[in-house]
């Protein structure tokens, strides 16, 4: 399954953006789950966010970013989530819109940050 990955402009510098973006997409066509990956989850706060479908990917905090081969993808949890959304009517097409880092937990509570994200996912489903 061939899908398209978008990302908010300034996400991240490159090549880091490229990087991501490809294994975004590799992971997402089940070719291969990258060993920064960790859990990925949807968000059931606020009703914006989970009518907009947002998710957070938790990415490794460490360096290099990685975990230990032992831990299955759902054991990989961090508090650095990379922020995304499907199409809403292409759901092939992904936008990735934030990295929140270091204290996402408590960024997640954040009804306006997370309303200000759920609004590009808005904006990004309203077209794809």
């Amino acid at each position: 399954m061939k899908i398209t990955v978008k990302a908010v402009e300034g996400l991240l510098p490159e090549p880091d953006l490229s990087r991501l973006k490809a294994d975004f997409q590799n992971y997402k066509e089940g070719l291969y789950t990258p060993n920064y990956f960790g859990r990925d989850g949807d968000f059931s706060h606020p009703l914006l966010a989970r009518q907009e479908e947002l998710w957070h990917l938790h990415l490794a905090e460490s360096e290099p970013p990685t975990w230990p081969r032992w831990k299955s993808q759902y054991q990989r949890t961090s508090d650095h989530w990379l922020v995304y959304c499907p199409g809403f009517y292409n759901p092939k097409y992904y936008l990735l819109i934030a990295v929140l880092k270091h204290d996402a937990h408590n960024q997640a509570h954040n009804i306006d940050l997370m309303n200000g994200l759920a609004a590009i996912a808005e904006d990004f489903r309203q077209r794809f």
